[in-house]
């Protein structure tokens, strides 16, 4: 008999609680949506991870959901913004820096193996006797010959900080056997200027691959040492030079003009106009120079390549009139150079960063080029410029 009074006790107890918790619940959701609606636009995305992880049903890796979040962003701004991972972003400044830390060689994977084109002159892989055609076969213990090597891997075995050292068994052809090299990794510099030479008794030539940190002072040395030959007119191949830093475009484009002359401007919406003039007297103001351009020109090469059009600044307060003209120059392009975007590399926290299009650079001149393909006169490629 107990028993029968105590149920419809129990009953009612655990209904008042379960009301009780509805309505906690639904308060507590409404408090949540609420909130979330009144949230400030600036700090949506910070809510919805808040959210994400204190009020999802399953456990989730936080940090693989900013990634992908930000590179989502990132990728729906413009073709030229874009989220660098760790990995990437350390290749895209070594790239840039002029030198990098290695064993010094170039090559190729061939038939699935390390293929040696050939080593850095003075560099450690020289010093030890490795030879242009040695197929490496082991790095350490690591047999990386026959199992799908990729360039990335091959580049992270062999780099290392200097003073390392790096275990390698080759391949040489006409030798029986591996042939085993301990290899002390060192400064590697890279170069930015591929050749110069005299094409004749008063033409030079300098073929620039890319604006590194070093360019400015390797155009410079180019030329001095051509100027000596007897240079009287240069022929400046930019063809396929996929750009830089636009600081050494520019100190290249100084060389050309007359000090005080208008090199270009930058400007965007969070960036007032900023005008960059010549700063000294060049060392090619006096030079002819027909300056050689492709599609396959970017960015800083558009820069430099564009100081062939005469171009007035317009008048203002900020900025006095000024013309920009590389003498006697000319161009020979298939596709026009009207402007480019200025990217800036901005560390987001210690590992990663993103290149975030900032300000457009143009010429001033609102003339076109001669054969100019007006549907093209709005692409655009990257600067990227160091990291602060």
């Amino acid at each position: 008999m107990k028993r029968n009074y105590l149920t419809p006790v129990i009953l009612s107890v655990a209904v008042a609680i379960g009301v009780l918790l509805g309505v906690i619940i639904s308060r507590s959701n409404n408090a949540i949506k609420d909130s979330f609606l009144n949230y400030s636009n600036t700090n949506m995305i910070d809510k919805v991870f808040y959210l994400i992880e204190n009020e999802y049903v399953d456990t989730v890796n936080l940090k693989d959901l900013q990634v992908k979040a930000v590179t989502n962003v990132i990728d729906g701004m413009d073709p030229h913004s874009e989220y660098f991972k760790p990995e990437v972003l350390e290749e895209v400044t070594e790239d840039l820096q002029g030198s990098f830390d290695g064993i010094g060689v170039t090559f190729r994977i061939e038939r699935d193996t390390i293929t040696i084109i050939n080593t850095i002159k003075g560099g450690p892989s020289e010093k030890v006797g490795i030879m242009a055609g040695d197929r490496i076969v082991y790095v350490g213990d690591s047999l990386i010959a026959g199992n799908g090597v990729t360039n990335s891997t091959a580049m992270r075995l062999l780099k290392g900080p200097r003073g390392t050292k790096v275990d390698v068994k080759v391949y040489r052809r006409n030798v029986e056997g591996l042939i085993d090299f301990t290899i002390t990794r060192n400064v590697i510099p890279t170069y930015s200027v591929e050749v110069a030479y005299m094409l004749n008794d008063s033409t030079g030539y300098i073929k620039l691959s890319k604006f590194i940190a070093t360019t400015h002072k390797e155009f410079v040395k180019a030329v001095k040492k051509l100027q000596a030959e007897g240079m009287k007119e240069l022929v400046f191949d930019l063809r396929d030079n996929s750009g830089g830093y636009l600081s050494e475009a520019v100190d290249i484009v100084d060389e050309m003009l007359a000090k005080g002359s208008l090199i270009v401007y930058t400007q965007g919406e969070h960036r007032p106009r900023q005008y960059i003039f010549a700063r000294r007297n060049g060392i090619l103001e006096d030079t002819p120079v027909k300056i050689l351009i492709n599609e396959g020109s970017a960015s800083a090469s558009e820069i430099v390549a564009r100081c062939r059009i005469t171009t007035e600044a317009p008048s203002s307060d900020d900025a006095p009139s000024a013309k920009a003209s590389c003498r006697n120059s000319s161009t020979s392009a298939t596709a026009p150079v009207c402007a480019s975007l200025w990217h800036a590399t901005i560390p987001l926290q210690a590992d990663v960063s993103k290149n975030l299009t900032t300000a457009t650079e143009r010429n001033t001149s609102s003339k076109p080029t001669t054969d100019t393909h007006p549907e093209r006169c709005s692409a655009s490629t990257a600067f990227i410029s160091p990291t602060h």
